[in-house]
């Protein structure tokens, strides 16, 4: 049975019967949709390395499901002055959201 884009799929009793030839497989560069009653619960896949990221990363781009930062990190951080003042130890980062929080009632 395939599955989307030429990817095989495999029932998890097929895998769990044969799982170091399906490991093999996928260090071979193959991937599977592992499946449970006919629907689809996982996929196997090899392990991205740094190269396939950036790719990975500029599909992501490109379907528009992420927005590329519009200045690099480190310009933020050359421009950040942290807030003046004392820190109060003995309040918890929740109570400061807590009160900021009701300043805006």
């Amino acid at each position: 049975m395939e599955y989307a884009e030429g990817m095989e799929s495999v029932g998890i009793g097929e895998l769990r019967r044969n799982l170091s030839g399906y490991i093999a497989k996928v260090k071979a560069g193959e991937r599977f949709s592992v499946t449970d009653r006919g629907k689809t619960v996982a996929v196997l896949r090899p392990s991205r390395n740094d190269e396939n990221d950036e790719e990975a990363w500029q599909k992501l781009i490109d379907e528009g499901l992420v927005k590329p930062a519009k200045a690099p990190l480190s310009e933020f951080f050359s421009e950040y002055k942290p807030p003046k003042g004392e820190v109060d130890h003995e309040r918890t980062a929740s109570r400061y959201l807590q009160e900021m929080r009701e300043d805006r009632v």
